[in-house]
């Protein structure tokens, strides 16, 4: 295996990291060459066969997303037009035109669209905590604000409300998508 923790043990901040790089690129669609490439630059070598088998152990665990890889690549056979969950689309043309680019597109470009409603709400409820506040950052599905001090617990619990209510909105309630934050004098204060 290429990660094996034992029950109890601790996750190093290096092993979540490799992890969650393995588990995203298989869930778009990585091929057991893309996860091998990928492992020799975090020097951990694998055969071919080791990744094919490492692969497939993994897609049995989750035999709906072989599935939906499946019908990604009926997609790219068709016109290449990708749906978001919302219903948003977004035409894939020349070399994104491939099943795990579409993929990709699907799961980030919903996730997008949660971000956006979101913010919409963030940006009607924020001035009226604190007018002085504003959005400084926001990458991925991260949001930086910079606000007085003295508002920034309850600006956390209004962007945390809005960030889950616009999950809910987008994804539905099914599996409930929660928010975590904090604050601090920097962004690397507030995450810690």
């Amino acid at each position: 295996a290429v990660l094996k923790i034992d029950e109890g043990e601790t996750v190093s901040s290096e092993q979540r990291q490799l992890s969650k790089a393995i588990n995203f690129g298989l869930a778009y669609g990585s091929s057991a060459q893309g996860l091998v490439n990928y492992l020799q630059t975090q020097s951990i070598f694998l055969t071919l066969k080791e990744g094919e088998e490492y692969r497939n152990r993994w897609l049995a665990k989750y035999p709906k997303i072989a599935s939906w890889h499946n019908h990604c690549r009926e997609l790219c056979n068709g016109e290449a037009v990708v749906y978001m969950v919302d219903g948003r689309r977004r035409t894939l043309t020349g070399e994104a035109r491939k099943h795990t680019v579409m993929a990709n597109n699907i799961v980030q470009g919903s996730c997008a669209s949660a971000m956006k409603m979101a913010m919409t709400s963030i940006s009607s409820r924020i001035t009226k905590i604190d007018p002085t506040a504003k959005v400084v950052a926001q990458v991925h599905d991260e949001i930086v604000f910079e606000c007085i001090e003295e508002k920034a617990e309850e600006i956390l619990q209004m962007v945390l409300e809005a960030m889950e209510w616009a999950g809910a909105q987008i994804f539905g309630t099914a599996v409930p998508l929660t928010a975590e934050g904090g604050f601090g004098p920097s962004w690397g204060e507030a995450k810690a």
